[in-house]
Order: structure tokens, then sequence, then C-alpha cells
């Protein structure tokens, strides 16, 4: 009974011990959960806050430099307007220097076919001396005005030629112009798809953020969820503790009471055996007497039936607790309990009774005798 008793304690503190474990590596579990919850949520947040940080700044630097493209080209467009009134106006004074050089040559031509006219007549009409010195003056006059003509073509080459140089220089300058426009066009190009293709960056970020936002919602939800298992566990935990506790507090309580039987159970057997030595006593000192034989023979065979029976029933009484201990509640367990003490203390009683008479019986059929 003892031992039955040891294996009913060791098993209950096994289960208690199983039971604190799970709940233990349940909350372990459980907090590890959340922990990595909060990392994720962390992490996530970060990815969004630096995605989001990284492309507001490409686009305000493509903005920018869009701007500062825009800019260019402006300029561009303004200098290259310029340099075509520029160039009109250099193509204008060439041609009307041109247009002078021409007038100019054909005057000239004119001035010698009328010098050579005015020789030829001065020639036919020698005598006449009046009409040769007006003719002299007007060829100087002539001559003169071929000479201020000649200044002014020279210098007007001279210019023609400066404007010459002028417009080669602003045409290099115009073809270099217009590479620059056509490489700020091709950057504007390109600046613009880029921009296109941020703006599209940026939606697939809005929508991964809205995502994320959703998926930390929901793990927040399922912390909190996790938050509230926790919480249940550990108050299933307290309320386990607290059973086991009580348990504990019965079976301290029972293992007395068996203490208790085992004492009694003790002393029973003790009297037994002093009775059984008085009546091999009694049988030894009546061994001529064949009914008194008889009857001794038959009491010891229903004592000894009966030690048999009460220790039998000992036995099944006590396998019986401890697979309703196993099985059913503590109230029930308390109810078996009691219902063996009851049962033992009738059997106890019994067993007295049946001893004391028996005694009786063989000590007035001694007296009788």
């Amino acid at each position: 009974m003892q031992k039955l008793s040891d294996s009913s304690n060791q098993s209950i503190n096994e289960t208690v011990e199983h039971a604190n474990k799970s709940i233990e590596n349940s909350k372990s579990s459980i907090q590890q959960e959340v922990k990595n919850i909060e990392e994720s949520v962390k992490a996530a947040s970060s990815v969004i806050d630096e995605g989001v940080k990284s492309v507001a700044k490409t686009i305000n630097d493509a903005s920018n430099t869009l701007v500062s493209s825009m800019d260019k080209v402006k300029t561009s467009l303004e200098e290259k307007t310029k340099t075509s009134i520029d160039e009109f106006a250099s193509s204008a004074k060439a041609t009307v220097s041109d247009n002078v050089k021409l007038s100019n040559d054909e005057f000239l031509t004119s001035v010698k076919v009328a010098i050579g006219k005015a020789i030829k007549t001065g020639r036919a009409s020698g005598g006449k001396e009046r009409k040769i010195l007006d003719q002299a003056d007007e060829i100087e006059r002539l001559l003169n005005l071929v000479k201020s003509h000649e200044t002014k073509i020279s210098t007007l080459s001279a210019e023609n030629e400066n404007l010459k140089k002028v417009g080669d220089t602003l045409l290099n300058e115009k073809n270099s112009m217009q590479l620059q426009l056509d490489a700020e066009k091709s950057s504007l190009t390109r600046v613009t798809r880029e921009k296109d293709i941020l703006e599209v960056d940026k939606t697939t970020l809005q929508a991964e953020k809205a995502e994320l936002d959703t998926r930390i919602s929901t793990l927040k939800n399922d912390y909190d969820s996790v938050r509230n298992q926790v919480s249940k566990l550990t108050n299933d935990k307290s309320k386990v503790e607290q059973g086991a506790s009580k348990l504990k507090t019965r079976v301290s309580k029972l293992m007395n009471n068996l203490d208790a039987s085992n004492n009694q159970n003790a002393t029973l057997m003790e009297s037994i055996t002093i009775r059984d030595q008085k009546i091999e006593t009694l049988e030894s000192s009546l061994i001529t007497r064949d009914d008194l034989t008889k009857q001794i023979t038959e009491k010891t065979q229903m004592v000894e039936q009966l030690q048999s029976y009460n220790y039998e029933k000992r036995l099944e009484a006590q396998k019986a607790s401890d697979e309703a201990y196993q099985k059913v509640n503590q109230d029930y367990l308390d109810e078996i309990m009691k219902s063996y003490e009851n049962h033992l203390n009738s059997v106890e009683k019994k067993n007295i009774r049946a001893t004391w008479k028996n005694f009786e019986i063989v000590r007035t059929n001694l007296f009788k005798a």
C-alpha cells in the first residue's frame, strides 16, 4: 500500500511537472513569436520609410534635374534665337556689302566708259579749248570720285572680311549650340523617361506600403491574440498549480490515513497472531478431544479464510482507490477515500467482533469441557 501511495504521489507530481513544463514551453514559444512579430514590424516599417525617403529623394533630384535641363534648353533656345538674328543681320550686311561693291563696280565701269567717251570727244573737238577744260574738270572730278569710291570699296571689303570671320565664328557657335541643344533634348527625354519609371516605382512602393500596413495591422492583431493566449495560459498555470497544491494536501491526508490504517492493520494482525498462538495452545492441550479439535479446526479454518478474505479485500479496495484516483476529479477522489475509510472501519469492526466472538465460543467450550 505504501508503494502504491508513493506511485500515486509520484504520478501526480509528474503530471503537475509536465503541465508546468508544457505551459512554460508554450509561454516561451509565444513570447519568442511575439518578439519575432515585433522585429518583423520594425524591419518592415524601416524598409518602408527608407523606400519612401529614397523615392522622394529620387523624384526630387529628377525634378531638379528636369527643371535645370528645361532652363538650359530655354537659355539655349534664346541664344539660338539671338544667334539667328545676328546671322540674319550679318547676312544682310554681307548682302548690302555685295550690292554696294557691285554698284561701285558698275559705277567705275560707267565712269571709265564716260572718261573714254570724253577722251574720244576731246580728241574729236580738239579745237574747242573751253570744252576741253570743262571735260578735264569733269574728268578730274570723276577721278576723285573714283578714288573716293575705291577707298569706300576697300573699307567695305575689310568690313566684309571681318563680317565673314564673325559669320564663321557664329556658325561654329551655332553648330556647337545645336549639338548642345540635341544633347539637352536627349537628356530631357531620358529624364522624362526616368521620371515616368520613378512614378511607376512610386506607385508600386505605395501599393507595397499599403500591403505592408495591412500585414502590420494583421500582425498587431495576432500579437494581441497571442498576448491574450499568454494571459490565459498564465491563468491556467496558476489554476493548475493551485489544483496541484490542493491535490498534494489531499494526498498527504490520504497518506496519513493510510499510515493510521496500516498501524491498525498491524495491531489487528498482532492480535490475530496472539489469538492463533492461544488457539494452538488450546489445541495442544485439548488434542484428545475430537469434538473440540474438530471445532477448533473449523474455527481456525474460518479465521484463516477471514484473514485471507480481508487481505484480498484490502488489496482490491486499494487498487480500486488508485484507479479511481487517476481517472476522476478531486471531489470524486474524496468520496472514494471516504467510502474506503468507512469500509475499512466496518471490516475492522467485523473482524474484531468475529475474533472476540470466536474467542468467547472457544473459551465457553473450554469451560464446558
